[in-house]
């Protein structure tokens, strides 16, 4: 392009108005791009967690309270408390015989084992509506097994296998398992099954006295 002697092009546009306008248009391209480009998306704000309630404790049963002192045995001098029948512990585990005719024989075993109990200086409140397990002292017995069956001569066989526990405080302190057999003694071949099954809990009774009192304070 011709320019005349003082520099200015026939147009009338000087080299240095052209450099101005090239730095303008370049500072416009740059902030036109700055001003279109995307702003960022703010990350959204994270939920508030509502606060855990806590867990209520749970509720621990009471235990009985102890014997006085830690005691595992009876005190002779106070009354022991007991059911007036010894229910059977497990009815699968007596005789069909035994279980159907001889529905006497648990009231036997209690009132065997309290006569015992007094002979040997026991006292005893013993009722239908006792409750031996929450008593400051009581017996609870069992009939775990009865087995009604003969010999090969034809006399008794009888076998009968009972339970008792000691509570003091409300607490079982003591167990014991005891057994006896009994073949009918005199005149068996005369007496019924449950009459001779009766004679064996009887004898179960002063088993389980002997039992109670070692140790009695």
């Amino acid at each position: 392009m011709p320019y005349d002697a003082a520099g200015i092009n026939k147009g009338g546009i000087t080299m240095k108005g052209l450099g101005c306008l090239a730095v303008l248009l370049f500072l416009s391209f740059g902030a036109s791009a700055q001003t279109s480009a995307p702003a960022a998306d703010p990350k959204p704000a994270e939920e508030a967690k509502p606060a855990e309630e806590p867990k209520p404790a749970e509720a621990q049963p009471a235990e009985a309270a102890p014997a006085a002192g830690g005691a595992t045995t009876i005190d002779a001098k106070k009354p022991i408390s007991m059911i007036d029948y010894a229910q059977f512990e497990d009815v699968s585990k007596i005789a069909d015989n035994v279980a159907t005719d001889c529905g006497s024989l648990g009231r036997q075993f209690a009132d065997a084992t309290e006569k015992a109990g007094r002979a040997s200086g026991l006292t005893f409140n013993m009722s239908a509506t006792a409750d031996p397990r929450k008593a400051e002292q009581g017996l609870v017995l069992k009939i775990v097994s009865a087995v009604s069956a003969r010999n090969f001569s034809g006399g008794h066989k009888k076998t009968v296998t009972a339970r008792a526990e000691v509570y003091l405080g409300g607490k079982m302190v003591r167990t014991t398992t005891v057994t006896r057999e009994s073949m009918g003694g005199a005149f068996a071949n005369l007496k019924g099954s449950c009459s001779v099954l009766e004679r064996t809990v009887t004898t179960l009774g002063s088993d389980v006295i002997k039992w109670v009192k070692q140790g009695a304070r």
